[in-house]
C-alpha cells in the first residue's frame, strides 16, 4: 500500500527489468505496460530482430569455417597429386622444373576444380555457367603464372646445368620453391572463387550492388554461345 492512497501495487508477475526501469522518472506508464505486455526487455520484437541478426551472422561465420576446412582437404588432395608428378618430372626424368610445374600444375588443377565446385562452393544462380567457367580459367591463368615464378626463382640461382651437375641441390630447391607457391596459389584461388563464384548465403539477401551479382546477371543475358 504506498503512503497517501489506497492502491496496492503487486511486483509479482512484473519483470525486475520493468521494476528497475518504472524508478526512472523518464520511464512512462504507457512503456510500463507496453513491457510488461511483451514479459520483459528480452521479449520485446526489436530484441528478438537483434537476436536473429546473430544467428544470421553466426550462419555466415560457420559457413565461412566449413568451407575453408573442405577448401583445405580438396588443396591437400590437389597438392599431393601436383608434388607427386613434379618430383616424378624433375627426380626421375630430369625435366625442367618451370615445364614440369606447369604439367603438374594444370592436372592438380582440374582436379581442385572439380571437387571445389562440388564439396566447397555452390553454383551462383544468377550467373551464367560459361561466366564462371570463364573465371576459373582467369584465376587459373594467374595462378599458374604465380606458380612458375615462385618455381623458377627457387633455383635461378644455381648453375644453368644444375638439374644435372646439382640434381639433388635442384630437386630440394624446386620443392621448396612449390611449397611456397602452393600456400600462395591456394589464398589467391580462395579469394577469387569466395569473392566471385561462390553462391549467397541462404537466408541472407542478396546484394544486388555487388560485383558478383552484376557480373552474374549480366552474363545471363549475354550469352556469347547463343550467336554461334
Amino acid at each position: 500500500m504506498t503512503a497517501g492512497s489506497g492502491v496496492r501495487h503487486s511486483t509479482a508477475s512484473v519483470p525486475c527489468g520493468i521494476i528497475v526501469a518504472a524508478s526512472s522518472p523518464r520511464y512512462s506508464a504507457g512503456q510500463l505496460r507496453q513491457d510488461a505486455k511483451w514479459g520483459g526487455f528480452a521479449h520485446k520484437p526489436g530484441n528478438r530482430h537483434h537476436s536473429d541478426d546473430h544467428m544470421v551472422e553466426w550462419t555466415i561465420v560457420k559457413k565461412l569455417i566449413a568451407q575453408i576446412a573442405k577448401f583445405g582437404v580438396v588443396g591437400v588432395i590437389a597438392f599431393l597429386l601436383d608434388f607427386g608428378i613434379l618430383n616424378i618430372l624433375v627426380r626421375y626424368a630430369h625435366m625442367n622444373n618451370v615445364t614440369a610445374g606447369t604439367i603438374s600444375f594444370l592436372v592438380s588443377l582440374a582436379v581442385n576444380y572439380l571437387l571445389s565446385m562440388k564439396m566447397v562452393f555452390k553454383h551462383r544462380d544468377d550467373m551464367a555457367r560459361w561466366m564462371e567457367i570463364t573465371i576459373f580459367f582467369i584465376s587459373a591463368a594467374v595462378g599458374l603464372l604465380i606458380n612458375d615464378v615462385v618455381i623458377w626463382t627457387g633455383t635461378a640461382s644455381l648453375p644453368a646445368d644444375a638439374i644435372d651437375s646439382m640434381h639433388g641441390t635442384y630437386v630440394l630447391y624446386t620443392n621448396i620453391a612449390k611449397i611456397v607457391a602452393t600456400v600462395i596459389v591456394s589464398i589467391w584461388n580462395f579469394i577469387i572463387r569466395k569473392w566471385l563464384l561462390d553462391a549467397p548465403t541462404p537466408g541472407k539477401p542478396v546484394n544486388t550492388r555487388s560485383f558478383a551479382h552484376r557480373l552474374g546477371h549480366w552474363s545471363l543475358s549475354h550469352n556469347p554461345f547463343d550467336r554461334v
